[in-house]
């Protein structure tokens, strides 16, 4: 079972009726992907109706913000979502010009994590947010990053938007499951919560790659019947 399949097939054990669900993955990357949208009908035939390929990575973009604030990259990414709460969104204009958050496109002028195995973001990054983390228990510098990790945690809520967008104008389906490592940001998730974009929206517990073992064990599950 693929990367991206296994989060998704981990939403049957959380729905009844799986045919009135599309299922939404997103995270960093599996192999090559780095947003799916499926449907899954009443005899279990899964269909994949769209994919986002690496590098252009929602995931990614906010793990390298994550690499920038001096936090350890998918593990410290809750700490990114909890300071973006201190601050404001002021560099918004700036991340979007560097990841379409209507096309899903990342600009990797500002990034390395394709190349360098010591960090995830590029000098040019730099140039617009300065030098990376120094001391973040100065407050000085604790208001600017928690003004950046506002930044960038709009620009996930606004992709996941329209992504949640993509996947109900696809199907018509406005019931969703969410899976993958970007739904453990319940900051978002609340955010999406309020708007009128579904009828309805699980997230199963664990939904990044523990979780996913259990899909990919409801995926050997499915080809034994």
């Amino acid at each position: 079972s693929t990367h991206h399949l296994s989060h998704c097939l981990y939403g049957l054990t959380v729905v009844k009726n799986v045919s009135n669900y599309v299922y939404i993955t997103c995270d960093g990357v599996g192999e090559g992907e780095t947003m799916s949208i499926y449907t899954i009908d009443d005899n279990y035939k899964i269909k994949k109706l769209w994919t986002n390929f690496y590098p252009n990575s929602i995931g990614l973009l906010y793990s390298a913000i994550t690499d920038y604030l001096g936090f350890e990259i998918n593990e410290d990414e809750f700490k990114v979502m909890s300071l973006s709460s201190f601050g404001k969104p002021i560099y918004e204009k700036k991340l979007r010009e560097i990841f379409d958050i209507d096309n899903f496109i990342i600009n990797m002028d500002y990034f390395e994590f394709h190349k360098n195995t010591n960090r995830s973001f590029s000098k040019k990054l730099c140039e617009v947010f300065g030098e990376p983390f120094l001391d973040i228990s100065v407050e000085k510098n604790f208001n600017k990053y928690a003004d950046i990790a506002s930044s960038a945690q709009l620009i996930l809520e606004c992709t996941m938007k329209n992504l949640i967008k993509k996947a109900t104008d696809l199907t018509g389906k406005r019931k969703i499951v969410l899976t993958g490592g970007v739904a453990l940001n319940c900051k978002m998730i609340h955010s999406l919560s309020k708007q009128n974009l579904f009828e309805e929206m699980i997230v199963p517990p664990s939904p990044g790659d523990s979780g996913s073992s259990i899909g990919a064990a409801n995926f050997a599950f499915l080809k034994e019947k």
